[in-house]
């Protein structure tokens, strides 16, 4: 099945289009499906953008993918997404990676943390060739599967979570997670100035904790 790209999107999507979208998001999953028929309706509305919605689904019913599938879509941008909890961050990074909780920490938390792997990769700049020649030699430890899905992830679908030390963003780069006290930072207003135009969606993570505060 082809990959679909924002060229391709017409003005109401098929259920083989938005499926294609989700077999490119899940690389490593056989067949992937939708867990209802409203998440599936979700992604197509936020796909469209022909009319504003609201979806009210159940704790794990896979809201994220309203903004996850579409950031496949937006050549050359970015989608920042704001996370309240910092404790959601490693939630929200193993699903922008096509994979649960378990599973991620089934793999990564073996001998070494996730959190390391991006750590180190953004030390060498996330040079993907680099990571590529050299999982297993010192920054990048050579654990199948961990490495397999490291790999993939960088190569597929660049993300990373932003601090105040982060360095500059490659182009390729698609979500961009932060914490709720990042974007008040000078750090990140100037991140801002320099990326403005290549952010195509901001979200708020769980944004009815401050509606509601």
């Amino acid at each position: 099945m082809p990959s679909p790209s924002h060229e391709q999107v017409p003005q109401v999507c098929s259920d083989n289009f938005v499926l294609a979208l989700l077999c490119k998001h899940f690389p490593l999953i056989e067949n992937p499906i939708f867990k209802s028929a409203a998440q599936k309706k979700m992604v197509r509305m936020s796909i469209e953008r022909i009319q504003n919605f609201v979806a009210v689904m159940s704790t794990g019913g896979g809201k994220s993918l309203s903004w996850l599938l579409p950031a496949w879509l937006d050549n050359n941008m970015m989608t920042v997404i704001i996370i309240l909890h910092s404790a959601f961050l490693d939630n929200h990074i193993c699903a922008a990676g096509g994979s649960s909780t378990g599973e991620w920490s089934k793999f990564s938390r073996v001998k070494y943390d996730l959190g390391e792997y991006l750590e180190s990769a953004w030390k060498i700049s996330l040079n993907l060739d680099y990571v590529r020649k050299n999982c297993g030699k010192g920054d990048i430890p050579c654990h199948f599967p961990t490495r397999h899905i490291l790999t993939s992830l960088l190569c597929e679908k660049p993300f990373f979570h932003w601090t105040v030390s982060t360095p500059d963003v490659l182009p390729e780069t698609k979500l961009v997670f932060l914490a709720l006290e990042s974007p008040t930072t000078e750090q990140f207003q100037q991140f801002l100035r320099e990326n403005g135009k290549h952010i195509a969606h901001s979200i708020l993570d769980e944004g009815h904790e401050i509606l509601t505060m």
